[in-house]
């Protein structure tokens, strides 16, 4: 099949990816280069390879801020939208009340808390908050064993329930 001019379509390359499709020998280019006394020196000098990628990465950074983000600019004003707004405390609550009324959705919420106030229990234990009211340190170690068997039996419960739901889905 021959191709025609009006039938080519023009191939975008960049920078980086045409030396790789260049007749040259990088390779040589790079022992020649390296071969100079002068690129040799440079090349010994720590700083210069530093020196080298922090201009290169101000450039490159100069360039991403010249460009402007669209998506960043969406996200700032959907959440400045949605901040904006007043809250229908009627409406939540009116909602809250149909979801709370589920029964699978009442269970949820119980499980919730309940691994809300243990770990806030073992946080406390954790960062010493509570020596006072413990003093003894076999005290803590009780409340913070007992804590974690609590935290995962919660967490065996909530998998086990994953898995009913699968079977009777």
């Amino acid at each position: 099949m021959v191709l025609k001019a009006q039938d080519q379509i023009p191939l975008q390359i960049s920078a980086c990816r045409r030396t790789l499709l260049s007749n040259e020998n990088p390779q040589r280019k790079s022992q020649d280069s390296l071969l100079s006394l002068p690129n040799r020196i440079n090349f010994l000098k720590f700083g210069y390879a530093s020196a080298k990628f922090r201009q290169l990465a101000q450039e490159r950074d100069g360039f991403s801020r010249s460009v402007t983000s669209s998506s960043s600019h969406g996200l700032r004003e959907r959440i400045n939208g949605v901040f904006a707004r007043r809250i229908d405390w009627t409406l939540l609550m009116k909602m809250g009340k149909e979801w709370i009324q589920n029964p699978m959705n009442m269970a949820l919420f119980v499980w919730i808390m309940c691994v809300a106030i243990s770990r806030a229990i073992l946080f406390l234990v954790m960062t010493g908050m509570l020596d006072h009211a413990l003093p003894k340190e076999s005290q803590r170690d009780v409340w913070f064993v007992v804590n974690n068997q609590i935290l995962n039996a919660l967490f065996a419960i909530s998998l086990q329930s994953d898995s009913l739901m699968m079977k009777v889905r």
